[in-house]
Parts: structure tokens; C-alpha cells; sequence
């Protein structure tokens, strides 16, 4: 119901289509922009869902003896990954880089504004 009207034409593209491996390689979802360096750190208690979460990423696990770890993984779609994070509460912090951090506070303050009186 979206496309009525549809005609065929003979107008053709003469664009190098990129291969779908490299262009969806750092992506968690359909979304596709800057690509970050990202780095977390996260509680150990929930490390099999971020394997899991982060899986496609080819993330590089790191643990620390807090009971806490990191993880650093490269990703291309800043916004999904923000929003999934939001399910992690505080079991998840970005630590970098700064702008993705920041992105996500800003994320935060944004949905906490609601519930503000």
C-alpha cells in the first residue's frame, strides 16, 4: 500500500554495488554509520549475554579483578548498540571513546526527563 503507482522504467545505475560482508562487518543491526572503537565495562554476572549480544562484533574479552571486565569491539551503529546497552543498567558502562559515552548519557537524561516532576 506504500508504493502504489509503481511503474517500470528503463532507467538503469551504473554505481559499484560494495560487498555486503565488508559493508554489514562491524554492524549489530541495518543501521550503518561512523565506525567507533568502542570499550565497556561491564559486571561479570552478565558476561554470557554480552558474548552472546556482542558475538557477530568478534569482541576481545578482558577481566579485571573487581569482579568486573571489559570488552572492546569496533561497531558501526552507535544507536542500536546504545539502545541495547539501556537493558544492561548499571551492569554496563562505556568507557570510550568520550562522543559514544556521551551519546548515551545524553540517551539516558533524555528518557529520565519523563519521569521528572
Amino acid at each position: 500500500n506504500r508504493i502504489r503507482n509503481l511503474q517500470v522504467t528503463d532507467e538503469t545505475f551504473d554505481e559499484d554495488i560494495p560487498n555486503i560482508d565488508i559493508v554489514f562487518n562491524d554492524c549489530l543491526g541495518s543501521f550503518i554509520g561512523k565506525k567507533y572503537d568502542v570499550t565497556l565495562r561491564f559486571k561479570k554476572n552478565i558476561i554470557h549475554q554480552l558474548e552472546q549480544f556482542l558475538s557477530i562484533l568478534e569482541p576481545r574479552f578482558s577481566d579485571i579483578d573487581t569482579g568486573t571486565g571489559e570488552v572492546s569491539f569496533s561497531v558501526s551503529d552507535d544507536f542500536y548498540l546504545c539502545k541495547q546497552l539501556f537493558m544492561y543498567g548499571n551492569a554496563v558502562e562505556i568507557i570510550s571513546p568520550p562522543e559514544l559515552r556521551n551519546r548515551m548519557i545524553a540517551m539516558l537524561q533524555e528518557s529520565l526527563s519523563i519521569y521528572e516532576t
